[in-house]
């Protein structure tokens, strides 16, 4: 047991944290790969709300952090959130059943949806929410973090704008959390419609990728953390 884990952190996909991983200690479990750093742990549950509870809630068993952090890309929900911008919400509302976590942050609501949200499904959150982002895991970490009795963080880095129309990926997210990333090729192969798209999307998440994990790679332990959030309110 290493109980000098202060701080786990949830992300949906590897490519997500790869930087920030890289020349970690790497742990196999029998579910999930876990990567450590001094008091840190990185857990990569896969894409959606069921995937981070899981995730979330198999890496409390086995460590005691008093940080749980929900950490990957998010869609922008307002004009003035470009790409590459890293968010800090103080609040996520499951938009299932409307059910809101407040966690520290400081920075407006973060939406947590079923699937993957494309231009007119932004656009609709952000009329209906008044939000900043939206993802698809942070509500979950939020509920077992609250279940537990710990501390919550969400740091989402923006991969899509409020004007960003996405290609059709929902369809490639199987049931695991997984995203089939070469049936996705194969169809987007047969459609150069959607070969601009892709590209920008490619573009985009790069941006938001490298902005995540250099804000991630300063938190170090739960210390870090406040100093961060403190940094942002100042």
């Amino acid at each position: 047991m290493n109980d000098r884990t202060q701080v786990a952190i949830v992300a949906a996909m590897e490519r997500e944290i790869a930087p920030l991983v890289d020349g970690w200690d790497m742990i196999l479990g029998p579910r999930y790969h876990y990567y450590e750093r001094g008091n840190v742990i990185v857990v990569c549950g896969g894409i959606g709300q069921a995937c981070a509870r899981d995730a979330a809630e198999t890496v409390m068993t086995f460590r005691q952090p008093t940080v749980l952090i929900s950490a990957g890309l998010a869609g922008s929900l307002l004009e003035s959130v470009p790409v590459g911008s890293v968010v800090f919400p103080t609040k996520v509302l499951r938009t299932e059943d409307e059910q809101t976590f407040t966690i520290d942050g400081g920075e407006g609501t973060l939406v947590s949806v079923q699937s993957v949200a494309g231009l007119d499904a932004k656009r609709e959150l952000a009329e209906k929410y008044s939000a900043i982002a939206v993802d698809m895991e942070a509500a979950a970490v939020a509920e077992i973090a609250k279940a537990r009795g710990v501390r919550c963080v969400a740091v989402k880095a923006i991969s899509d704008d409020l004007a960003s129309e996405l290609p059709p990926m929902n369809r490639f997210i199987d049931d695991k959390g997984e995203f089939h990333t070469a049936r996705f090729a194969i169809h987007a192969a047969l459609r150069p419609g959607l070969w601009p798209q892709i590209a920008k999307l490619r573009r985009d998440s790069e941006k938001a990728i490298k902005a995540l994990c250099e804000t991630l790679a300063h938190i170090t332990g739960a210390n870090a953390v406040d100093g961060i959030l403190r940094a942002r309110a100042s």
